[in-house]
């Protein structure tokens, strides 16, 4: 969504990140980034080197897949491969999706620098995108995930489409439930 938006390279790291973050959509991950990277890893002797060399290794096979795709030019069926491996694995996947987040990226750009609004824009997307595969069975839901992306677009949908209504909102709903609120803390 970054690179979409700002124009600027990104630089992803993943499932060749196993020993520091263990997920398992690490594949998604790899779908649009433009370098590879690796987490540091603790340094100890492995079967085949050290920590240090062996998880160097993977990294190494993957940038490897990554530039061999471009030279081949396969870049776009490797991209594939990497978002449809794991886009199904849940909601969270499923939004981070190359063609769901660039949607998603759209509507923040819409609203230039407001950034309430461009909030408010990417959260009613993202909604959007979740019922729209949650009905077309795209996607499954547990009943309790169903029932929190219902309320949140309920809750979004009634916030008010003006950044200095929202501030005015939020100042009042806030002010007695967060202790030393300031709106200076904020530059509001």
């Amino acid at each position: 969504m970054f690179s979409a938006i700002a124009g600027k390279p990104t630089t992803q790291e993943g499932k060749n990140c196993q020993c520091a973050h263990c997920d398992l959509q690490g594949n998604l991950i790899a779908q649009c980034c433009d370098l590879w990277s690796n987490e540091s890893v603790e340094y100890h002797p492995e079967f085949g080197g050290t920590s240090v060399q062996c998880w160097f290794g993977s990294i190494g096979y993957e940038a490897s897949l990554m530039n061999t795709a471009i030279q081949l030019k396969q870049e776009k069926t490797l991209r594939d491969l990497y978002m449809y491996s794991d886009r199904y694995r849940g909601p969270e996947a499923y939004i981070l999706a190359y063609d769901h987040s660039y949607e998603i990226g759209k509507a923040i750009a819409e609203y230039g620098n407001d950034l309430y609004m461009r909030s408010k824009a990417a959260g009613m997307k993202a909604v959007e995108i979740l019922l729209k595969g949650y009905e077309s069975k795209e996607i499954g839901l547990t009943t309790k995930q169903l029932e929190t992306l219902q309320d949140i677009n309920k809750k979004l949908s009634a916030l008010p489409d003006d950044t200095d209504k929202f501030v005015e909102w939020a100042t009042k709903e806030y002010k007695d439930l967060v202790p030393n609120f300031n709106m200076k803390n904020y530059d509001l």
